[in-house]
């Protein structure tokens, strides 16, 4: 069989080149979609699958949401001992996993295809594709006809399919593609015959472009348009005219890298002797203040975090910034206990009691004195750990290391500020840890430096920098500003960060352009007052200056 696709020639004849897309798409209204508005919402009315209806929600679809639709239909496939290839260019083919093609193979899998689509991907590829094919919904032969012209594609004497394979044949495509296994593999709908040709179908209810040839003559242009299956709620589409303008929240959220001011590797250590009956350190598994790191002896070892490490054996009356902390850790793990900084005989039996409930024997202990062997300073409540050293049946002395963390971080600054950031307080967050930071860029709160040392990021920059090492964080507003969004289209006479927009009714508004993300404008009437409905395609003619 041979197959000639015509989608290829066409992708680019588009009224504006696709954007590529973030990692995630905004929280906003459906109006965000635009001229494409009604559109979404049929798809919606339609009855779509739970999983399409949560896509297609905000109005917008993004390259994850279509790969992720598309691997549900590959897994849904998969169950029926089906396989599907899709193209870059919306078409697809569909295999048989066991490689064998009866005759009747279309017959038998097009169900199972359709079936599979309407679970997952009835109008999500669609959507995708023609969203950013067209954003503005312009006539398709007012976007096709410049397109093919400038490629030099004229319908010549094979006519105007002949003509658009030509065109792709020049542009460095196969205008053909043949199979060397049975032909039944290459396309999975119904051919549709044009001219002497065969359409290799791009997927049926997905794509709505189809394959649109169009040549100018010296005279007049001819437009041939291939028919396309596209969703039944989608044909009576028309375009919107005019937009809500949605607010939400814009945090400035710029990527930064942090250049880190680190020491010599830190250690846990015990003041123990004995032999080192366990250990529960681990590499893969953070420690945390009040963990059983080892056993020496058999009696436990726990790791307590505190802002002073303990240095004495604690009788009563003692005062001092390390009862305090201990005092601290203790309560921190949910005993009650008064934080006063003096050793009395409730926080001896507070600590006696928090001790036993990790394994020590009762009869340990005096009633007034607190061991400082029985515990091993970690700096945070949660610590990643570089390496363990403790050797279960080795001898251990005084101030034996048994596990070692990352080195400790001194300081902490933004290596290059991003160029006009918003005004006002900002904060980096590295994984799921927010650090304030000064207006330098300076993170120098030691509670601070002492979280970030402990997230797993900092142990694998550390472990892998050669030279100075750096971590990628997050810096955004600490108090996000509300903003109004609209599409790019509305907006018009555009110097530099000043902008009009048409009301619905009504003169030209002048706006802020705060920002764009995704194919969306954020603004703000500069005479405070919100927006409301706004021309999707405004009036250029008149300027709000």
């Amino acid at each position: 069989m041979v197959a000639a696709s015509l989608i290829g020639p066409l992708a680019g004849c588009s009224a504006t080149q696709p954007q590529p897309s973030g990692p995630s798409r905004s929280e906003v209204t459906l109006e965000s979609a635009g001229p494409w508005t009604d559109a979404f919402r049929a798809a919606l009315d339609d009855g779509v699958s739970p999983f399409e209806e949560r896509i297609l929600a905000d109005g917008s679809v993004t390259p994850e949401e279509v790969e992720a639709a598309h691997d549900r239909v590959r897994r849904c496939l998969a169950d029926s001992g089906l396989g599907i290839d899709y193209d870059p260019d919306g078409g697809f083919e569909l295999e048989s996993l066991d490689g064998k093609y009866p005759d009747d193979f279309f017959e038998r899998s097009d169900p199972i295809l359709r079936s599979c689509e309407e679970r997952a991907d009835e109008y999500v590829t669609y959507l995708f594709a023609e969203t950013r094919r067209n954003p503005e919904r312009r006539d398709d032969a007012e976007i096709t006809v410049p397109c093919l012209q400038a490629a030099g594609c004229g319908p010549g004497r094979g006519g105007l399919l002949r003509a658009a394979v030509a065109c792709r044949l020049r542009r460095g495509h196969l205008p053909v593609r043949l199979d060397e296994r049975r032909g039944a593999a290459v396309r999975t709908r119904p051919a549709r015959p044009v001219a002497d040709a065969v359409i290799r179908w791009p997927s049926g209810t997905l794509v709505g472009l189809g394959a649109m040839v169009v040549a100018a003559g010296t005279a007049a242009a001819l437009v041939v348009t291939l028919p396309v299956d596209a969703p039944a709620a989608l044909r009576t589409a028309t375009p919107a005219t005019t937009v809500r303008a949605t607010e939400r929240t814009d945090a400035d959220e710029r990527q930064v890298q942090l250049t880190l001011d680190t020491g010599a590797p830190r250690a846990v250590v015990t003041t123990q002797t004995g032999t080192v009956t366990s250990s529960a350190c681990s590499t893969s598994s953070p420690l945390r203040s009040g963990d059983v790191i080892a056993r020496i002896d058999g009696v436990p070892v726990i790791a307590l975090a505190t802002g002073v490490p303990l240095w004495r054996d604690l009788t009563l009356d003692d005062r001092g910034d390390d009862v305090r902390g201990l005092q601290s850790a203790i309560a921190a793990s949910g005993v009650e206990i008064a934080v006063d900084g003096v050793l009395g005989k409730r926080t001896v039996r507070a600590v006696q009691r928090f001790l036993v409930e990790r394994g020590a024997l009762r009869t340990g202990f005096p009633d007034d004195l607190v061991p400082r062997a029985a515990f091993s300073w970690v700096p945070a409540a949660e610590n990643t750990v570089r390496s363990c050293t403790a050797v279960v049946g080795a001898t251990v002395g005084a101030d034996a290391v048994l596990a070692e963390l990352p080195a400790e971080l001194r300081g902490a600054r933004i290596e290059s500020a991003p160029v006009d950031p918003v005004p006002g307080d900002r904060v980096l967050e590295v994984g799921s840890t927010a650090a304030a930071v000064d207006t330098d860029g300076v993170v120098s709160s030691p509670g601070t430096l002492a979280k970030l040392a402990a997230l797993p990021e900092y142990a694998a920059a550390v472990a892998s920098a050669d030279g100075v090492p750096t971590l990628p964080a997050t810096w955004s507003l600490a108090r996000p500003r509300t903003v109004q969004v609209l599409p790019p289209t509305a907006l018009f006479a555009v110097e530099g960060s000043r902008a009009c927009v048409q009301p619905s009714a009504g003169g030209a508004v002048g706006v802020e352009v705060l920002g764009s993300e995704l194919g969306q404008a954020f603004v703000r009437a500069i005479d405070g007052r919100p927006l409301d409905r706004v021309r999707a395609v405004p009036d250029r003619r008149r300027s709000c200056r």
